[in-house]
């Protein structure tokens, strides 16, 4: 339905323009990004899902493939959450969720240090720059916090809910080094996405 009104207001001729205006060198090295970049996602789900489950980076490129597809229909990226479902055994659905969760925020974390180096040498205002590089880091210290800390042995969070205790005692037992490996994977995936945005502006 969304699709159908978002199609049924648009110009069929000025998309037809568009189309046949593009500059092939720039779509051919977005759509090779946009490849690698799939494969990148793919070896990043398989660095963090074999600790919970067998899987071969074959199955993971499939995952990845298949969420993406999801996205395409369903909001907020609900495709890299259903993926989980499409898991050979059944049984693996309910240890794979800390790995999607870990997934998204380590994204959230890639973006936040990803946009801390432009808003420093922006021209925009010092408060401005000021807000924006607190928020940022205090994203970044939040999920540091999340990811090294025990925090179900703390008695303020002992009560929190099962799946959440569940995917704090995950992001601890993933140690520094497993982590700030996997950061780095999905920082450097986030700036293939960004050249690929680029190189679509170019077209």
């Amino acid at each position: 339905m969304l699709l159908y009104i978002i199609f049924a207001n648009s110009n069929f001729e000025i998309l037809y323009n568009i189309l046949f205006n593009v500059d092939i060198f720039w779509l051919c090295i977005a759509m090779g990004l946009l490849v690698f970049s799939i494969y990148i996602s793919a070896f990043r789900w398989l660095y963090v899902a074999k600790v919970k489950v067998p899987i071969n980076f074959s199955q993971s490129l499939s995952l990845t493939l298949l969420g993406s597809s999801l996205n395409l229909f369903l909001p907020s990226k609900l495709g890299d959450l259903l993926k989980i479902y499409f898991v050979a055994k059944e049984d693996h659905v309910k240890q794979l969720w800390p790995c999607v969760i870990y997934e998204k925020t380590i994204d959230v974390v890639s973006l936040s240090l990803i946009c801390i180096i432009p808003l420093i040498v922006s021209d925009v205002s010092f408060f401005l720059k000021f807000v924006s590089i607190a928020c940022c880091a205090t994203i970044v210290s939040v999920f540091i916090v999340i990811f090294t800390v025990r925090l179900w042995q703390i008695y303020l969070f002992k009560k929190m809910p099962k799946f959440l205790i569940e995917t704090n005692v995950f992001f601890y037992e993933l140690g520094l080094q497993r982590q700030f490996a996997f950061l780095s994977i999905s920082l450097f995936l986030w700036v293939i996405h960004l050249l690929q945005f680029s190189a679509f502006f170019y077209m």
